[in-house]
């Protein structure tokens, strides 16, 4: 028995809506486009991305910042503990 799925509309608030539509065998991969859709469908792409470039730049800039100062404080304590142990190393234990 196949399933089929209702066809899906993408509604776009500033640009109308896209409806999705598939092909005889009803696979997703099969969707058909106008021009006028795709040329829509480009736009929002850059709207959203363009709305959303200042949070990205802001998350990408904290996740670096994060990691920047595990790294740091990873680095000191690996230092620390080679001049600890290089500070055994060089005492004379019998003075």
């Amino acid at each position: 028995m196949a399933c089929s799925r209702p066809s899906r509309r993408l509604v776009l608030p500033c640009l109308g809506s896209v409806r999705q539509t598939t092909g005889r065998r009803g696979a997703d991969a099969h969707w058909q486009w106008t021009p006028e859709q795709i040329d829509n469908v480009v736009t929002l792409a850059k709207t959203n991305f363009n709305e959303g470039a200042g949070r990205l730049k802001r998350t990408v800039r904290a996740v670096y910042e994060r990691k920047k100062k595990l790294r740091l404080a990873r680095e000191q304590r690996e230092d620390d503990q080679r001049h600890d142990d290089n500070e055994r190393r060089n005492t004379d234990q019998f003075s």
